[in-house]
């Protein structure tokens, strides 16, 4: 019983995840919004950020 109930949940959560996140995903890509700075600017020196303690 307890391998039955495992695999529906991984099924539901496969399909969640493609009925969801990964539209979500190609939206964003879509309109061009980057929420983890991914792109790259050439005309940068460094992408490092100083941090004080």
């Amino acid at each position: 019983m307890k391998q039955i109930i495992n695999f529906i949940l991984k099924v539901f959560f496969f399909i969640i995840f493609f009925l969801v996140v990964t539209p979500v995903g190609f939206l964003l890509r879509l309109m061009g919004i980057d929420y983890l700075k991914y792109r790259v600017e050439k005309n940068k020196d460094s992408y490092w950020i100083e941090k004080s303690l």
